[in-house]
């Protein structure tokens, strides 16, 4: 393992709240651990959550959601992945519906649980948990490829020249498949420090996956609250880890479900979405006292919060959503659709 590596996972296991797993037992193994680490802070800087900017109300005929399991974005619209009635709906940028694509059964078209979506210059991809299957559309709706999955598999992430990237379990060792026209193979070598413990196999992964504007491929290890980034061999992935009172709180609460449900395996997935936002920062969707989600700016290593200012929007702490930098897009207690605008202060009011 390089120094570099190393040094980055140093801090995985500073405190055993940080890095606790079912009862009292470490998740990865701490003879195999640095002194240092590289982590991430929390940034004084921080966005608020503004004016809303666009609706689209629950009981709107134009596109009656079922539930709003995804959403993606572009500069000139968006998609929504309707889980409950089989679709994915597309939007534009004030939320008006222009079209759907999909229903319910298992031929080419049709969805039984459209979960995550990514999107590409071409269109968007579509992973369908209930056929397991991964689904790739035009920007009109109409289906391009299909690929048979195999495994439990959590995120999807188009690449430029790598094609299409899940994560989940296919490979044992890695974070990623990559899918193409000759098959699946393995991608994103876990790093050995981030391997987890025995007592880990407890948990069944939630690793989510996005691609930013440099070819750079980027892991959420949600087990070990960490990021991983890796070029576009997929071998040697540098680590930094969330700050640790994230990564203490996160850890907390794992350890109260896993002690709720008791034995067996548990998926505890602590971030719903992660994306890259234009700017080559990522966001991700995992709240922690009033922010709904964090953008991780590699370069200052700074964890900068998307807060809220009321308890009037304490609704978003449970919603899907979808940020690119200034506009924030979530699903609304009803079922519906909100656009609202944020703002980047110093310091927060938080």
């Amino acid at each position: 393992m390089s120094k570099a590596l190393l040094l980055a996972a140093g801090m995985i296991c500073a405190s055993q709240a940080a890095c606790d797993s079912f009862p009292r037992t470490p998740v990865v193994d701490e003879a195999r651990l640095a002194v240092d680490a590289l982590e991430l802070v929390e940034s004084r800087q921080g966005y608020t959550i503004g004016p809303g900017l666009a609706e689209l109300a629950w009981n709107d005929p134009r596109a009656l959601f079922g539930s709003v399991a995804a959403i993606v974005g572009t500069t000139s619209r968006y998609a929504v992945a309707d889980g409950r009635n089989r679709k994915v709906v597309f939007l534009d940028r004030q939320l008006n519906p222009l079209l759907e694509s999909g229903r319910q059964g298992e031929g080419p078209g049709e969805f039984q649980f459209p979960s995550r979506l990514a999107s590409s210059r071409e269109g968007v991809a579509v992973l369908d948990q209930g056929l397991s299957r991964l689904y790739h559309l035009t920007w009109a709706g109409k289906v391009t490829d299909s690929f048979a999955l195999a495994g439990d598999f959590n995120d999807v992430a188009v690449h430029p020249e790598l094609g299409f990237l899940v994560s989940g379990d296919a490979f044992p060792g890695y974070y990623l498949a990559r899918v193409t026209d000759e098959g699946t193979v393995p991608f994103g070598r876990i790093p050995g420090a981030l391997q987890p413990g025995t007592d880990a196999t407890r948990f069944r992964p939630t690793n989510h996956v996005a691609v930013t504007l440099d070819g750079k491929v980027h892991v959420l290890d949600g087990l070990q609250f960490a990021l991983v980034t890796f070029e576009d061999d997929g071998v040697d992935g540098s680590v930094l880890l969330f700050p640790g009172d994230i990564r203490a709180d996160k850890a907390a609460q794992r350890r109260r479900r896993m002690e709720g449900f008791g034995g067996g395996v548990l998926a505890v997935n602590s971030v719903t979405e992660f994306d890259a936002l234009p700017d080559g920062r990522l966001f991700a969707r995992v709240t922690h006292r009033d922010a709904i989600g964090f953008v991780f700016d590699l370069r200052s290593r700074e964890a900068i919060p998307v807060s809220l200012q009321s308890k009037e929007q304490e609704w978003m702490l449970g919603s899907t959503a979808f940020f690119d930098g200034a506009e924030l897009v979530l699903s609304d207690e009803l079922g519906g659709l909100k656009q609202v605008a944020t703002r980047l202060t110093s310091p927060p009011g938080r």
